[in-house]
């Protein structure tokens, strides 16, 4: 049973379950650029993609190298930089058809896709220990091939998702 459901049945029924205050379908789509600030102060990486969404929660990822969404995330990291922030910065933002690009949120922290990004090939927990700690701290991965998506946890090659809807098979 739906909160939402039982929320109205305990309202009707006289319990204390209530009704809540408000209540929103979650979006199935968020675009971002995640950016590393370093401690000198300069923005020192950076990582453009669009997310799915599974009630509310990150599900999968994509690259997505849009110039305008990337200035636009540069911009806002800049700004954070500038106030005096140092680490990670996540910026989210939606498009609008006649608008273009909005800022709708901006986090100075990693985010629930950090394992997403470093499988598509940008390792921002350890390219942020080297930059505070030192380029010895931890090696650098391997470049990851970035003709695909995260689904879940798994990496999934383009060429798999072609080879799955040519031949119905893996």
């Amino acid at each position: 049973m739906s909160w939402l459901l039982a929320a109205l049945l305990g309202y009707l029924l006289g319990s204390a379950v209530g009704l809540p205050l408000w209540a929103e379908v979650p979006e199935t789509t968020l675009y971002g650029v995640q950016a590393l600030i370093d401690p000198q102060g300069r923005v020192d990486g950076h990582f453009a993609y669009r997310a799915t969404q599974v009630a509310g929660r990150p599900a999968g990822a994509v690259p997505w190298p849009d110039a305008d969404l990337e200035a636009l995330g540069l911009q806002h990291a800049t700004a954070l930089a500038a106030a005096g922030w140092r680490g990670p910065c996540n910026v989210q933002a939606k498009r609008d058809e006649q608008a273009g690009w909005h800022v709708i949120e901006v986090n100075g922290r990693f985010t629930g896709l950090t394992h997403a990004r470093r499988r598509l090939g940008f390792d921002e927990v350890g390219r942020t220990l080297r930059q505070w700690v030192g380029p010895g701290a931890l090696p650098e991965d391997r470049p990851v091939r970035q003709d695909g998506h995260v689904d879940g946890a798994h990496w999934v090659a383009d060429d798999d998702m072609r080879r799955l809807a040519q031949t119905g098979v893996w």
